[in-house]
């Protein structure tokens, strides 16, 4: 006896749902990469999960779009740190000390931060040279 043929194409159903599941992912990762906020929270969840490096370019790219966002900054620092980047997170706080709404208060702790991750890792001189700009501005 013949054994029945396997229809092996994808019928009508099953295309319109894989064309569905396609569109509804486009929509998604558009509305990501379009809405800042939403750049934010990806960035916080990949921080949350420890995948700073993932983070920091997110990061890097909401602080050259939106310089006022300081939590994009802050978030930024604490991504640079976590990977050791001691130096780029100097930066990123002289950055931050030129925008206009940061507080006095968050920018003291933002600097302790970075200080202390200098001095523990032998930059010393770095140290002293982002306290003395900061002190400055």
């Amino acid at each position: 006896m013949p054994e029945p043929k396997v229809k092996k194409s994808l019928n009508k159903r099953q295309i319109q749902a894989l064309g569905g599941g396609i569109v509804v992912v486009l929509v998604l990762v558009l509305l990501v990469f379009s809405y800042p906020w939403l750049q934010l929270k990806l960035a916080e969840q990949l921080i949350e999960a420890g995948k700073y490096a993932q983070a920091e370019p997110i990061l890097s790219s909401l602080m050259a779009s939106k310089p006022q966002w300081t939590e994009a900054g802050y978030k930024l620092v604490a991504c640079q740190l976590s990977q050791g980047k001691g130096r780029e997170a100097a930066q990123t706080v002289l950055s931050l000390t030129d925008t206009q709404e940061i507080d006095d208060l968050e920018l003291a702790i933002v600097f302790m931060d970075v200080a202390k991750h200098l001095l523990n890792t032998g930059a010393g001189e770095a140290a002293l040279e982002l306290a003395k700009r900061v002190g400055a501005q």
